[in-house]
């Protein structure tokens, strides 16, 4: 232990292996040695608070002992470990707990089923916002907490759900609940404040089709996101341009969209909503140039309502 806490120690797990544990009585060690070298890392690295650079040394040394010994080192988890987890309480012990199942992943089998209850617990309801936000990027990377993790995304406020996206936008894990609270802006200052903080930083990201099929239709729900001059220019500058290689997958959100802009003074007559801005026409006249027929298929669906709401009281009354 002396060894894996100074500073020389290193933190690659080949590296300890060579320079240290296979010249060491490592190299020959009875089971009750590596038993206790595996529970005194697992109590340190569970219980209590080490310095990053530390606690990441005793990861690797962990590591390496595995590594030598699996099948041994295997079963002391399993005996060893649902002990000391019985003494992880609060959520500190319970952050150490998730770090230490991301970091070995056999963990996670080893663990028993009340140990596996405290880490679900902490995820959906233990942990203050800091520490919440500081653990979900860490549960997001074990299969079996990744769905948790993203529910309790909305457990979290605003700017720590936005400090989560700044730092890795990953639209598979964040998108969903961004979306939710940012197509609930109340008022255009929100708006701005919302896109910035859930909508711009994906866009520099990977989006599927589902995803950039979403936001159209998120964008197109809301007159406070739809009709504010610097949210709908991020749309057409750079999600349009997304959009480009799903032309037919993505038509009918852009037409949804399309029809926010129009109104039918008459069954058979299709106008663009008057006053519309700059950005407004722009983004419809590019619409136009993708989809020649967004006119005419909007003017047929405003004749079918029409029709339907002229036949409506006469069915009432039949019936």
């Amino acid at each position: 232990m002396e060894t894996i806490k100074s500073d020389a120690f290193p933190t690659q797990v080949d590296r300890a292996l060579e320079q240290y544990f296979n010249h060491s009585p490592l190299a020959r060690a009875r089971p009750i040695l590596i038993k206790d070298v595996i529970s005194v890392l697992t109590k340190d690295l569970l219980l209590e608070q080490l310095p990053d650079a530390e606690r990441l040394r005793e990861f690797t040394a962990l590591q390496a002992v595995l590594n030598m010994y699996r099948q041994g080192g295997e079963r002391i988890l399993q005996e060893e470990l649902p002990k000391i987890v019985r003494r992880v309480i609060d959520n500190t012990h319970l952050s150490n707990l998730i770090i230490y199942l991301q970091m070995i992943p056999l963990a996670w089998y080893a663990l028993g089923d009340p140990g596996r209850d405290k880490a679900r617990y902490f995820l959906e309801e233990g942990g203050q916002d800091d520490q919440l936000a500081a653990i979900i990027p860490v549960a997001l990377n074990i299969s079996a907490l990744r769905g948790l993790a993203c529910q309790s995304l909305a457990r979290l406020s605003n700017d720590h759900l936005a400090q989560l996206i700044q730092q890795d936008p990953q639209p598979e894990y964040y998108l969903s609940e961004a979306l939710e609270r940012w197509k609930r802006s109340e008022s255009f200052e929100e708006s701005k404040r919302m896109t910035k903080q859930f909508l711009a930083p994906f866009l520099s990201t990977d989006l599927t089709v589902e995803h950039i099929t979403r936001i159209i239709q998120a964008f197109s729900g809301n007159s406070q996101l739809y009709d504010h001059f610097s949210t709908l220019r991020l749309i057409q500058s750079q999600l349009f341009s997304l959009s480009s290689p799903f032309p037919d997958q993505t038509k009918e959100a852009w037409i949804e969209l399309y029809d926010r802009f129009v109104w039918s003074p008459l069954p058979d007559l299709l106008e663009k909503r008057p006053g519309l801005s700059s950005e407004q026409v722009s983004l419809l006249t590019s619409l136009e140039e993708r989809y020649p027929d967004v006119i005419s298929l909007l003017t047929k669906r405003a004749q079918e309502k029409y029709a339907q709401e002229e036949h409506a009281p006469e069915d009432a009354w039949n019936l």
